[in-house]
């Protein structure tokens, strides 16, 4: 897969990436001042050096992804070997790397945190973190992430375990789980929402060209 070239791009300060792909899995994504979202293929030297980042978060594990070659600007490197899976612990690092994030932050650094798209573990982590230190709740938090990378859908699991720390961090839920009688499984009900709007977007598609 060829990664593309290091360059910005914003929209009114709302969204800002850094690949000129015209995908956002390809894109690093800027959530705020300290903290960047993105997949495997956006992990370029070149980029690390552009952005200012210090510390690099890592949720996949050996087999999937090698460690990255790293310039001497990163400072902390940390590894999450979790896979994106419904049976993955993710809950047991929130707290720790919510702390990271923000103790690379009070001494001026950044971080970039990463998985393989940049959209399930990586972006887990980052909610959690946007939870805890910026006084959003899960809703709010995952609103804000998804205008700056729409792409991001965190597996049913993972946000099951984002409403368990949201209880724990605020006493009560912003998000809850309701059933997908299509799939007869459980999902969060801000995915309710995605499906239709996805559901409209498919159905403008097809009839696009009848008119």
């Amino acid at each position: 897969m060829v990664c593309s070239q290091a360059e910005t791009n914003s929209n009114n300060g709302e969204v800002e990436t850094y690949t000129n792909s015209p995908s956002y899995l390809f894109n690093v994504s800027k959530l705020t001042e300290n903290l960047y979202l993105c997949g495997a293929c956006a992990l370029r030297a070149d980029t690390f050096e552009k952005l200012g980042i210090t510390c690099v978060v890592n949720c996949t594990t050996r087999e999937e992804l090698p460690d990255p070659p790293l310039p001497t600007t990163i400072k902390t490197y940390l590894r999450i070997p979790v896979l994106d899976s419904s049976v993955t612990n993710l809950l047991q690092y929130f707290h720790n790397i919510a702390d990271i994030i923000k103790k690379v932050s009070l001494e001026g650094g950044k971080t970039l945190v990463h998985c393989i798209a940049g959209v399930s573990r990586s972006t887990s982590l980052c909610l959690a973190y946007l939870l805890k230190y910026h006084e959003m709740s899960l809703q709010e938090a995952y609103t804000y992430v998804k205008r700056r990378r729409p792409c991001v859908r965190p597996n049913n699991s993972f946000f099951k375990q984002l409403i368990d720390f949201e209880i724990e961090n605020r006493g009560i839920p912003s998000v809850s789980m309701v059933l997908d009688k299509n799939n007869q499984s459980y999902i969060p009900n801000l995915y309710v929402n995605d499906k239709l709007c996805c559901q409209l977007k498919s159905c403008q598609k097809r009839h696009c060209g009848t008119h």
